[in-house]
């Protein structure tokens, strides 16, 4: 098993990472950046780089989400003085998919990190080729 300059081993520093990407982003960022910087193991440092990559990629998503209610606002803008209604978001479902993604993300996340103490990998196609392209 291997050790990190912690002393702890590199499968439950990737756990780590892991685990606190689903549960708040400043801890986690704080440690990849750790692992990246200091860190020698290659298989560390790609799970850093992935757990920030599924934070990011998560997060897109909710911001394309959350772009619904402003297209919705700009009709009301612009049509609203023809039309006396404001438009909404049908059946709030810009809300519920903001749920579903916050639920997607940290269910992944977990698993990322429960597959990471025995130093396996979620394998997520796009990531990973990203990740072996750029590193």
């Amino acid at each position: 098993m291997q050790k990190t300059k912690l002393g702890i081993s590199a499968s439950l520093i990737a756990a780590g990472i892991y685990f606190l990407g689903a549960i708040n982003f400043l801890p986690a960022f704080i440690l990849a950046g750790y692992v990246l910087l200091f860190e020698g193991d290659s298989w560390l440092k790609k799970a850093a780089v992935k757990m920030t990559m599924v934070v990011i990629i998560f997060g897109i998503l909710s911001v394309m989400v959350g772009m619904m209610q402003d297209v919705f606002s700009i009709l009301n803008l612009t049509f609203g003085a023809i039309i006396n209604k404001t438009i909404r978001v049908p059946l709030n479902i810009d809300g519920i998919l903001l749920e579903v993604i916050s639920i997607l993300r940290s269910g992944l996340l977990l698993i990322m990190g429960v597959k990471a103490t025995v130093l396996g990998s979620v394998e997520i196609k796009f990531i990973d080729n990203s990740i072996d392209r750029n590193m």
